[in-house]
């Protein structure tokens, strides 16, 4: 036949079998396609993997790849076969009741009382500021389902401790 003879002995061996087992002109096809090829990883391997890095830490896929030992690709997959998602979490205001009344009150000092309209503001100087941030306000992490985002709450996204560039503005006259 031109094989070797065990390769033709394991194919009439395994015929042989399935014919014992009743199967109708037995079974003849190669189990090649069924074994070559790169394997597949687990589901729940890549799972696990993904779950023992921390939330903070699944901001970016490429740094979740890196923690988890996965590569970006399978990370990828993951959220497209919806074994992880992404969601976006905003900075929520920690604002105290006192915070909130503050806010109020210096708004309301800028009212005339006479004329119940703003002041014209000629003696106020606005002081403004370019800021680099320490946080962002909005992030977005890989998370699975029921599984709760970081908590991110600073007194309030405008106070993020930051550093600043300073210019003075004023109303012209």
């Amino acid at each position: 036949m031109g094989r070797d003879p065990t390769t033709v002995s394991s194919i009439w061996k395994r015929y042989a079998s399935a014919v014992a087992a009743g199967v109708v002109g037995g079974e003849w096809t190669s189990r090649i396609k069924e074994n070559s090829g790169r394997k597949r990883k687990s589901r729940d391997e890549v799972r696990a993997k993904l779950v023992s890095v921390p939330v903070e830490d699944r901001a970016v896929e490429r740094r979740v790849a890196e923690a988890s030992g996965l590569s970006t690709h399978l990370i990828r997959q993951a959220v497209k076969k919806g074994i992880v998602r992404r969601q976006t979490t905003f900075i929520k205001p920690a604002l105290t009741s006192e915070n909130k009344m503050q806010r109020v009150e210096h708004a309301l000092s800028f009212i005339d009382d006479a004329t119940l309209r703003f002041e014209p503001m000629h003696n106020v100087v606005h002081v403004d500021e370019t800021w680099f941030y320490a946080d962002r306000n909005r992030r977005s992490y890989l998370v699975f389902d029921g599984e709760e985002l970081p908590p991110r709450a600073w007194k309030s996204k405008r106070f993020i401790p930051k550093t600043m560039f300073l210019a003075a503005l004023t109303r012209p006259r």
